[in-house]
């Protein structure tokens, strides 16, 4: 088993939270369809490895597994949403919450 540094660890932790934080606030349900229960995780709009940050608030929203495999392509007849339109969304949502940009 690989051992992770203290600062990943916190990171880890601070993701978590984030997560937890912006999960009670939603009500439980998707952020773009607003119909169905969310997934366990929040979706990252824009990805890490594209510079994104987990700790964002601006950058994770919760989505149900419908939504969420949208965003990853793997539904055959409908397109993903575009980044701009996620990120306006989330925008929205998060100043409405509280956020501060």
């Amino acid at each position: 088993m690989q051992r992770i540094s203290s600062k990943k660890a916190k990171e880890l932790i601070a993701e978590k939270k984030l997560k937890n934080k912006i999960y009670s606030m939603g009500d439980g349900l998707c952020e773009l369809c607003h119909r169905e229960p969310i997934s366990d995780r929040g979706h990252e709009i824009v990805f890490r490895s594209s510079g994104g940050s987990p700790l964002n608030p601006f950058n994770i929203i919760q989505l149900c597994q419908h939504c969420h495999d949208k965003q990853h392509h793997l539904i055959r007849d409908e397109p993903s949403d575009d980044i701009e339109y996620l990120q306006n969304t989330v925008r929205d949502i998060r100043l409405s919450q509280g956020y501060n940009e």
